[in-house]
C-alpha cells in the first residue's frame, strides 16, 4: 500500500495549493493527530488586544503556557493512560445501559451512540494571582502587560540546558504596547535569551524600528503585500526600507542619541579579537546595538582627541590599548587631553598578540619553523619554542613578533567558523591568568557602560 501510494506521488504533479481534509476528531486521524501533536512545538501567542473580563486572559495566558508545555512533556503518557482508562470504563457502563435499554425500547437503543470526548488538560489546571488592593483585572493595560514581561524575564532566566524541555514558540504581538522604554528594553533582552535556548524560538510583531533595532538585523523579518494580493515574507529585507516603510528612522549607531559607547583600539586586528572576546564576556554592552568598537592606531589619533569628533553623540569612551611603548603613549595622550585616565585600560601581558590561545602560538611557530627550513637561504634563524607555561613572559620582539601574520591569519578563520569560535573561547576560559584578567575587563566595561 505504501508503495503504491508513493508510486501515484511521484507520478502526480501536485499542485501546491492543494489542501486535502483529513478529520483528526475521531478514528484514525484522531489517533494519528494525537500522537504527533505530542511531537511538534507548542505554539502560544500573546496578543495586544486584551479582554475585560475577570478571567484576565493576559495573566492566564502564560500560565497556561507553562501547564501545556508541562504536560506535553513526559506526563503525556500518564495522560493519555488516564484517558483511555476513563474512556474504556465510560464505555463499558453505556454499553451495559443500552443493552438493558434494549430490552425495554429496541428502536430508542439503536439511536442511542456513546461518544466520548477527551479533556483539554491545560483548561483543567486554574491559577491566579492576587493583591490586596486593586484586583489585577482592574488594573491598567501596562500594569497587567508588566507582569506578562516579568513571566518572560522568569522563563529566560531558566537553565538553558534543562532536560525534557518540550520546544516552544512563543509569539508576541507589539511588545512595546503600554510599555516604558526600560521594560522594553528589558523584554527584548529576554526574549533574546530565550531564544538561544535549545528548541527555543521567538517571533515578535512591531512597527517600531527602535525595538527592531534591539536584536541582531539578521533576525528582522519584513512582512509585505504584492500587488496580486499575497502576503510575502522578507528574510533579508532592506533596513532603510523597512524604517521608510514605517515612517521612522531606524535605530542606527552613530545618531545623535544611539551611540552608548565607543571603545578605542590600536588597530583593526584588534577589533575582529576583541568584538569575539567582548560579544562572550560581556554580551549586555552590545545587546541594545549602541556600542562601537574604532581602531585610532597611529598618528590619526590624536585628532580623535583633539577634534572631538563624537563630543556631540556623548558616548562614554573606553580606551584599551597594548602594554608596550606605543601604548605607553596612547594612554598618556588620553590622559593629557581628559586630565585623568578615567576609563583607560593597558594589557597587562603585553601587546595583544600574548592572548591568543597557546594552541595558535604553537601552530604558528611550527609553520614558521618549517618554513625557515625549506628556505635555509633567508638567514633567518629556527625558533625556538617556548613551553606553555613560558608563553606568557614571552620576549615579543624575539618569540612572537615573528609569529603575528601566521597568527591573524589562523584567527581569520574563527569568524567564518563557529566551531572554531567555540574552541577559541574555550581555551580562554581555561587558561586561568587570561580568564581573571578578561573578566576584570569585563567589569570595568560594564561598570563604564551603566553610568547615567
Amino acid at each position: 500500500m505504501r508503495q503504491a501510494i508513493v508510486a501515484h506521488s511521484i507520478q502526480k504533479d501536485f499542485n501546491s495549493s492543494e489542501i486535502i481534509d483529513v478529520d483528526t476528531t475521531k478514528g484514525a486521524g484522531k489517533d494519528i493527530w494525537d500522537k504527533l501533536s505530542q511531537q511538534i512545538p507548542v505554539f502560544q501567542l500573546f496578543k495586544t488586544d486584551r479582554n475585560n473580563n475577570d478571567a484576565d486572559a493576559e495573566i492566564q495566558d502564560p500560565l497556561k503556557a507553562v501547564t501545556k508545555q508541562t504536560l506535553k512533556g513526559e506526563l503525556a503518557g500518564k495522560l493519555d493512560e488516564i484517558t483511555g482508562r476513563v474512556e474504556e470504563e465510560a464505555k463499558k457502563q453505556a454499553k451495559l445501559t443500552l443493552d438493558k435499554l434494549n430490552e425495554m425500547d429496541p428502536d430508542l437503543a439503536h439511536q442511542l451512540t456513546p461518544k466520548f470526548s477527551s479533556p483539554k488538560w491545560e483548561n483543567v489546571f486554574k491559577f491566579s494571582l492576587d493583591t490586596d488592593t486593586v484586583p489585577l483585572n482592574k488594573r491598567g493595560s501596562g500594569t497587567r502587560r508588566l507582569i506578562l514581561l516579568n513571566y518572560f524575564r522568569a522563563q529566560a532566566d531558566k537553565q538553558a540546558d534543562e532536560e525534557h524541555v518540550t520546544d516552544i514558540i512563543y509569539a508576541f504581538e507589539e511588545p512595546e504596547t503600554a510599555q516604558h522604554a526600560d521594560h522594553q528594553r528589558m523584554l527584548m533582552q529576554s526574549f533574546s535569551k530565550i531564544s538561544q535556548q535549545l528548541g527555543k524560538q521567538v517571533l515578535i510583531t512591531t512597527h517600531s524600528p527602535e525595538l527592531a533595532g534591539m536584536l541582531n538585523p539578521d533576525g528582522v523579518r519584513q512582512i509585505e503585500h504584492t500587488s496580486e494580493g499575497q502576503t510575502h515574507v522578507n528574510n533579508t529585507p532592506d533596513l532603510m526600507k523597512v524604517a521608510k516603510d514605517v515612517g521612522m528612522l531606524p535605530n542606527i549607531v552613530g545618531l545623535p542619541g544611539r551611540l552608548k559607547m565607543a571603545i578605542f583600539v590600536e588597530g583593526p586586528n584588534d577589533v575582529q579579537f576583541l568584538r569575539v572576546i567582548l560579544m562572550n564576556y560581556c554580551p549586555q554592552i552590545f545587546e541594545n546595538n549602541d556600542t562601537v568598537l574604532i581602531p585610532v592606531g597611529g598618528g590619526a589619533f590624536q585628532h580623535w582627541l583633539s577634534l572631538q569628533i563624537l563630543e556631540r553623540l556623548n558616548p562614554v569612551k573606553f580606551y584599551l590599548f597594548d602594554n608596550d611603548e606605543a601604548g605607553s603613549g596612547y594612554a598618556r595622550k588620553v590622559e593629557n587631553a581628559q586630565g585623568n585616565a578615567k576609563n583607560v585600560y593597558v594589557w597587562s601581558l603585553g601587546p595583544i598578540e600574548f592572548y591568543f590561545p597557546y594552541s595558535y602560538y604553537s601552530r604558528a611557530i611550527e609553520s614558521v619553523n618549517h618554513s625557515r627550513e625549506v628556505n635555509q637561504d633567508d638567514g633567518a634563524g629556527i625558533l625556538t619554542k617556548l613551553a606553555t607555561d613560558k608563553f606568557h613572559d614571552a620576549d615579543y620582539k624575539k618569540d612572537i613578533e615573528p609569529l603575528k601574520n601566521n597568527l591573524w591569519s589562523d584567527f581569520k578563520r574563527v569568524n567564518v567558523d563557529s566551531e572554531k569560535k567555540k574552541q577559541f573561547l574555550a581555551e580562554f576560559k581555561n587558561d586561568p591568568m587570561i580568564n581573571t584578567e578578561l573578566q576584570q575587563l569585563s567589569d570595568e566595561l560594564c561598570k563604564a557602560y551603566k553610568r547615567d
